[in-house]
């Protein structure tokens, strides 16, 4: 980024990659006008503007006698609002810099002037001598102001700091530096108000004003050099890093700040595509960082990160997957493309197929054919695993692969039931109790016990983000209704008959609804939860890369419809309403003037409202006939008003929004299709490492028996009565925390390395961009011919004007004389 201030009030703007970063005329504060200016330059003495010249010639001496006999305001600003040492710092005077901050000349603007100018020497000097910084610590340079007047003053930290400056400007040393001396870009949602007297200026302008300075600190924050700098300056201090290493860490900053960047995206809208930018930034330099990783130890290192364990707020971060824990902070803050990299990919696989070697090689009607051979023969495995979960064959079972296919196996068991029972009439009378009704029933507790386990395990926020959990749990809470009302209904009947002891009828008192009613209802909430269990017994498929990019399509395609509903909802909602009230009115006109000397009443279709609505609905279909809309001869007005109501509908909704809905299904599936890969992978991430956790290996209904604590209430019994187990329990205990630390030792040099790496290969690449860029020397030449030419017509200009200006002396002396 290249950026160009003339002086300390001229600047137009910095840019960014050709994107504005402030301009200001931005500034809430009203700038020097040119009264003002005017008022500044007739006020300054002889002796300051002498003060002026001297530095700006580089006379160090005239300074020292100007300042030490003359006693001048070091800190006079001249028209242009600049200070004497802001004009040291533009020419670069390093001795006239050390002399005026000796006698206490204000930092103000001129670091931010000394960044702006890439002058790493000036910025050590100013830094030096920065007694904010000194009398408060690891100052942020948030709140680094000039301290002179209310005015703008050619204060550019209004709306970016030096250090952010510097990152922008992408100048390593400089960035080094400011952050190993303890200045710090500050998260703008962690800072508190600190300006009062902006509540007395407009709020739109506080608004563009908070606006635009938390774009460009946002700006600082993301850049992979802040981060990087960040963390190799507080890796140096194992107690600081003890105490900071998550949020430090490159990897955590760059997962976290790509989410809420995405959110301020929305949140920010004078600003989205900026706020978008930065959050692929973001995304970008952790999948860059993956990229330098040059074999699969530096990758497993990458990929465990301990400091998560100190993530109190997220059970499954911090104890549970301990390989694969940063793909699980990468779903949660949405990284689909850091998911989707290689070698997370190669890492995911390499736990799930442990132990399954050749299974990934397989075609896949073989894989079909020994999922189905594992499904028959589950229910007896899982068995063998109740009876002896320590087997080291039935450990096999704890497997991520075998986890998924249990519960594969499991979905296609109870599949198998709900199909039977759609036939139960064929061999068993369904208003009794069977068999096959307490299975299911088992099945479901035993479904709802792993969701539970599971809501507890990932969280509330994680967990509802899977769709197929927005399926599952309706579909629960319709079985349990189903089950109620079922039992409630039976027990009714049954206490006619004399075949239960249980009285209901007290219970439910004097009630419109029959026996048979209840178990009607029962059966219609039977019926939407078989349906909701097959949508959700297709998430498995996922996993599988021929089907689940054809799933995911199809998920993408409901919310779609989910969305064009809510709007064609208005549509239908304005028509309904409009045709009750037309036909309502008809019928009760008729009702009165026509039909009471017949004693009959009239009545339409349309004169209720679920009426109207119904046939709108099929409408869209074409199962609607046009004579429903017919009245009698003497409201002929009220038919030709209804036709027009439907054909105005018609287009509406069938000839325009189906349309459109067409239009966004055949969108989305296009870009489904664009990013289908990179979707998939993070679709089947996010089933996969589900199983990766330490969840149990048995699926339902086999959960319901607590065989793991069983086992391990056994072990921890055998290891208590043993002495000798006691001390390998010791050993392992003071073992666990020099590995511990070994691990973050080494994962703190395989960041370093990454790091280095990153910035050899990008430096080389901006080398290589700028000598691509440079023109070629004929056309250098030919520029240097023009500006000599330019120059000496400039020269010959000014010459005749110096020639013009005393002839026009004695002329005005003449006119003056005759007065």
């Amino acid at each position: 980024m290249n950026g160009r201030l003339s002086t300390a009030l001229n600047v137009e703007e910095i840019t960014n990659g050709g994107e504005v970063v402030f301009s200001p005329q931005l500034c809430s504060s009203p700038s020097i006008e040119e009264e003002e200016m005017d008022v500044l330059a007739t006020s300054m003495s002889a002796d300051e503007e002498s003060l002026f010249v001297a530095v700006r010639s580089g006379n160090k001496k005239a300074v020292q006698d100007l300042l030490s006999t003359k006693r001048v305001d070091v800190n006079r600003r001249n028209a242009n609002g600049e200070t004497v040492l802001q004009i040291a710092v533009e020419e670069e005077a390093l001795d006239i810099m050390q002399t005026l901050l000796k006698n206490n000349a204000e930092i103000g603007s001129a670091l931010f002037q000394a960044v702006r100018n890439n002058s790493l020497q000036c910025v050590r000097i100013l830094v030096a001598y920065d007694k904010s910084r000194k009398s408060f610590g690891a100052k942020s340079l948030e709140n680094f102001s000039t301290k002179g007047g209310g005015k703008c003053l050619g204060k550019f930290d209004e709306f970016l700091t030096p250090l952010g400056l510097a990152v922008l400007n992408g100048n390593y040393e400089i960035v080094e530096f400011l952050v190993s001396k303890g200045y710090k870009v500050e998260d703008p949602a962690t800072q508190k108000s600190q300006d009062f007297s902006e509540q007395y200026e407009r709020e739109s302008m506080i608004r563009l004003k908070n606006s635009v300075v938390k774009l460009n600190t946002y700006r600082a924050l993301a850049s992979p050099l802040y981060i990087s700098q960040l963390f190799l300056h507080e890796s140096k201090s194992l107690s600081s890093r003890k105490a900071e290493h998550s949020a430090s860490d490159p990897l955590f900053r760059s997962i976290v700040l790509k989410r809420k960047l995405k959110k301020l995206s929305f949140s920010e809208g004078e600003f989205r595509d900026d706020y978008r930018a930065l959050s692929a930034q973001c995304e970008n330099f952790a999948i860059r960082l993956l990229d330098e990783c040059r074999n699969l130890e530096e990758i497993a290192a990458v990929m465990d990160m301990p400091e998560l364990d100190k993530m109190e707020e997220d059970l499954y971060l911090r104890n549970k997957e301990q390989q694969l824990r940063v793909l699980n902070l990468a779903i949660k803050y949405q990284n689909i493309k850091f998911i989707a990299h290689p070698y997370s990919q190669v890492m995911l696989n390499s736990v799930v197929y442990k132990g399954t070697s050749g299974w990934q090689q397989m075609r896949f009607p073989l894989k079909l054919f020994l999922v189905i051979l594992y499904a028959l023969f589950m229910p007896l495995c899982m068995l063998v695993y109740l009876l002896t979960p320590t087997n080291s064959l039935t450990k096999k079972l704890e497997i991520p692969l075998m986890k998924l296919m249990s519960q594969v196996s499991s979905v296609m068991w109870f599949l198998v039931l709900i199909t039977l029972s759609a036939f139960q009439d064929y061999y068993e009378s369904s208003l009794r109790l069977s068999a096959m009704n307490v299975i299911i029933g088992i099945w479901v507790i035993g479904m709802t016990v792993q969701e539970v386990k599971q809501a507890l395990h990932q969280g509330k926020e994680r967990y509802f983000s899977e769709w197929w959990h927005l399926a599952v749990i309706p579909m629960i809470i319709s079985y349990i209704i189903a089950a109620v009302l079922w039992i409630v209904g039976y027990a009714y009947i049954a206490s006619d008959s004399g075949e239960w002891t249980v009285h209901v009828r007290e219970l439910l008192g004097s009630t419109s609804l029959t026996p048979y009613h209840l178990l009607l209802l029962s059966n219609s909430f039977y019926s939407f939860a078989v349906v909701l269990t097959f949508f959700e017994a297709s998430h498995t498929l996922q996993v599988n890369s021929t089907l689940g990019p054809l799933h995911l399509s199809l998920m993408n395609m409901g919310k779609d419809i989910l969305k064009f509903f809510l709007l064609f909802a208005l549509n239908v909602c304005a028509f309904a309403l409009a045709m009750r009230k037309l036909y309502s009115q008809y019928v009760q006109s008729t009702t009165a003037h026509v039909d009471m000397e017949n004693n009959s009443t009239t009545t339409h279709a349309f004169e209720s409202i679920d009426g109207v609505v119904s046939t709108l609905f099929w409408a869209l279909f074409g199962h609607v006939e046009i004579s429903t809309f017919d009245t009698n001869e003497n409201a002929m007005i009220t038919q030709v008003t209804g036709n027009l109501l439907f054909a105005t509908y018609s287009l509406a909704s069938v000839l325009v929004a189906m349309n459109l809905l067409i239009a966004m299904l055949s969108n989305t599936f296009k870009k489904v299709s664009e990013e289908k890969d990179i979707k998939f992978k993070f679709a089947r991430t996010r089933v996969w490492m589900y199983y990766v956790s330490r969840i149990s290996p048995l699926p339902p209904p086999f959960n319901l028996f607590p065989v793991e604590k069983i086992a391990l209430g056994i072990r921890r019994l055998v290891t208590r009565c043993t002495s000798m187990g006691e001390c390998l329990v010791c050993n392992e205990k003071q073992e666990s925390s020099p590995k511990t630390k070994t691990s973050e030792r080494r994962r703190r040099m395989v960041i370093k390395n990454l790091i280095h790496r990153y910035f050899a290969v990008n430096g080389k690449t901006q080398k290589e961009d700028a000598v691509e860029d440079y023109p070629p020397p004929e056309e250098l030449q030919c520029k240097l011919m023009e500006v000599t030419n330019t120059l000496q017509n400039i020269q010959t200009a000014i010459k005749r004007f110096r020639q013009q200006t005393p002839t026009e002396n004695n002329k005005n002396e003449k006119t003056e004389s005759i007065e």
